[in-house]
């Protein structure tokens, strides 16, 4: 699940404290997790939140919100979580979550902070700011299309979403459209040294040096793809009906054997561990990438 070097977590995350069980916990569905103050919170659909400093002591939390939720940040004291229909939430102690007015109804998926400011992005193309993380603002953004995540990086924001939507801006105020090269909703944006990689639906992949000018590659996957990690030198691609992809090049890649037919929406490294997290309380764990153990149920 990501990954970027930032402490948000986004597109689902999990570490390796977490195995196929977690006490007390139902099977909802996650779709990230962030570790901060000593605590994991993992929040995901009908406003799951939940929260422990190990595998053994996961709770819920009341959210007060039955909205999914999908993206969940920590910086300047206080968690930020945005979801469905414009939800955004907040809490300085995982224990008392307040909704804020984001004023849109517009889903929010991506969530970062840079510039000394928090930044959401969402459905119809939506972009809000806040100096505080409770005050917030409609910015423009130029497009009507879902953005579903976005990237700060080499001093540029890249923006990824439907239909193949890519924008990129140096100040997060005014974006450019750039050719993707594909119609596929792209999922997720993320940074290999100096190559940017978009993926997403049918499989697609795309990639760029300079976040313009982008080429499609074919890894041979024909699901969704979710969520991409590079770790102990190897890329490894997780999605839909419990996809895993690996490859050392990532020129010529492998299929795994994930164990599961859930879809899988978030994979990262922890403790030379590589774990993945999907639908159905799915979780699984492999060392080398390729052998994959856990199951459903968290």
């Amino acid at each position: 699940m990501k990954i970027r070097e930032i402490i948000v977590v986004l597109l689902v995350v999990i570490t390796t404290v977490f195995s196929a069980s977690l006490a007390g916990a139902d099977s909802s569905s996650l779709n990230a997790i962030l570790y901060a103050n000593g605590n994991y919170i993992a929040i995901g659909f009908d406003g799951t939140i939940l929260v422990g400093p190990n595998r053994s002591a996961m709770t819920k939390r009341n959210s007060g919100t039955g909205s999914t939720l999908y993206a969940i940040l920590y910086e300047k004291g206080m968690f930020i979580v945005v979801g469905a229909d414009g939800t955004i939430l907040t809490s300085p102690d995982l224990d008392t979550w307040t909704a804020q007015n984001s004023g849109t109804s517009s889903s929010l998926y991506s969530l970062l902070y840079e510039g000394g400011r928090f930044l959401a992005f969402g459905g119809d193309g939506t972009m809000i700011t806040s100096s505080d993380g409770m005050t917030w603002s409609l910015r423009q953004t130029g497009t009507q299309s879902t953005i579903k995540d976005v990237l700060y990086k080499y001093g540029r924001y890249i923006a990824v979403g439907g239909d193949g939507l890519i924008l990129t801006s140096q100040d997060a105020e005014s974006w450019s459209a750039q050719s993707s090269g594909t119609s596929s909703t792209l999922i997720g944006i993320e940074v290999f040294g100096s190559t940017f990689a978009a993926f997403g639906g049918d499989g697609t992949v795309v990639i760029s040096k300079d976040g313009s000018a982008w080429t499609q590659k074919n890894i041979g996957a024909t699901g969704t793809i979710y969520s991409v990690t590079y770790a102990k030198g190897m890329f490894v691609v997780v999605g839909a009906d419990g996809m895993i992809m690996t490859s050392t090049d990532a020129q010529n890649w492998e299929k795994q054997n994930s164990g599961t037919n859930s879809t899988l929406r978030g994979v990262t490294m922890k403790d030379d561990v590589f774990v993945a997290i999907g639908d159905d309380g799915v979780i699984i764990r492999s060392s080398d990438g390729k052998t994959w153990t856990g199951g459903q149920g968290y």
